[in-house]
């Protein structure tokens, strides 16, 4: 007859299998509920970027509305006139899973040239916005014009020729009319959001009159550079840069890099400016934006600049004074239609996915949609952005 000691020994060691049984079986209905919620929530866009080589460019095919880049034609445009043109920047809102545009055409068309476009992750559709407030009909460039708080995903926008600002909502269903930066204007500027000056900014650069930085919980706007000429204060001046400027945020450096045809310098997070090197740039360090210039990017993963010019790539490293490196990558021929690589072609980096999505048109009746990975690692966290967290 078996001890008492025995059968209680026997009692613990199957209470211990019964525990250990549950808790595999609960490790697996959690690796099941993650692997299900996973697999639910994949998209033409995260699949096509999760299969994708780094150094490599895809086309994002199978969307819905695109029509093969008719999407961006106005109404009232009929020569093909698209509202990529004379633009470099798009947004990504990390919140709503959108691309987001807004521009205008080169040439006037019947009606407003005005337009918003998005294209949205989870229906894989793309889509037309609100038009503006008090757009207009004349020819309205949007080089660098369009930018976004990731935090709120909120997009902020400029218009041409005009020291206007507006602001649309997160869902994208309101636009909402802000404080006029005031002062003299050039027709085409830069915007970038700035997260680490002064509890998050939005940067205005303007070639001939200097760079102003704008409040979203005051709405109101503070000078931080004097443009050409004196202007009564002691506040720092950069050589003029022509209008087709460019002004781009990286997490790596938590600075805005700023420039244009002769400048290159950054804005770091304690208001400071810094002048950037230009050795080993391509095309001369002629920075400009826009048909005939160069397509700039923050890339996603690892916070360097991309630039390409013609059909090469070059990576930018923004830390201390910069370093240059060209990119050993294959550019879509369809970039160098419509005249050039840099015209009709806007770009935003993709926080969620680590990709680079770029939109190219020809200027005629074609459109297409690309994905670039550069790097293979996980997407950095945008600053500020919400973190969707599966409780188990």
């Amino acid at each position: 007859m078996r001890s008492l000691e025995v059968r209680r020994q026997d009692t613990v060691t199957q209470g211990r299998r019964r525990n250990r049984a549950a808790r595999v079986a609960a490790v697996s209905v959690g690796v099941l509920f993650l692997f299900t919620t996973t697999m639910a929530s994949a998209s033409n866009l995260s699949t096509k970027a999760a299969q994708m080589a780094p150094g490599t460019f895809a086309e994002l095919t199978a969307t819905t509305g695109f029509n093969n880049g008719a999407i961006l034609n106005p109404p009232g445009c009929t020569r093909g006139d698209v509202v990529t043109q004379f633009a470099n920047k798009a947004v990504w809102n990390p919140i709503t899973k959108r691309f987001q545009f807004s521009g205008s055409p080169h040439a006037p068309c019947s009606g407003t040239n005005e337009m918003a476009i998005f294209y949205d992750d989870a229906t894989n559709s793309w889509g037309r916005l609100p038009t503006p407030p008090n757009s207009g009909n004349d020819p309205r460039h949007s080089y660098d014009h369009n930018t976004l708080n990731p935090a709120t995903g909120e997009h902020y926008y400029t218009y041409y020729n005009s020291t206007n600002l507006v602001r649309l909502s997160s869902d994208g269903s309101t636009w909402t009319t802000l404080a006029s930066r005031g002062g003299n204007v050039q027709c085409c500027r830069a915007q970038a959001w700035f997260p680490d000056l002064s509890g998050g900014r939005l940067i205005h650069y303007d070639g001939d009159w200097g760079i102003r930085a704008y409040n979203p919980a005051t709405n109101s706007w503070t000078q931080l550079s004097r443009g050409n000429g004196a202007d009564g204060t002691n506040l720092p001046q950069f050589s003029a840069d022509p209008y087709e400027v460019f002004a781009h945020y990286s997490p790596l450096c938590q600075c805005v890099v700023f420039g244009g045809g002769v400048g290159f310098y950054k804005l770091n997070s304690n208001g400071s400016f810094t002048t950037l090197s230009k050795s080993g740039a391509p095309n001369g360090g002629q920075f400009r934006v826009g048909p005939g210039g160069t397509s700039i990017v923050t890339e996603p993963v690892t916070g360097m600049l991309l630039f390409i010019n013609g059909t090469t790539m070059a990576e930018f490293n923004p830390v201390g004074t910069g370093s240059w490196r060209t990119v050993s990558v294959a550019i879509p021929s369809f970039f160098t239609e419509g005249d050039s690589t840099a015209e009709s072609l806007i770009s935003a980096p993709i926080s969620t996915y680590g990709v680079v999505m770029y939109v190219k048109h020809d200027d005629a009746g074609t459109g297409h949609v690309y994905l670039y990975k550069h790097a293979p690692s996980a997407p950095q966290a945008t600053p500020g952005a919400p973190i969707n967290v599966i409780a188990k």
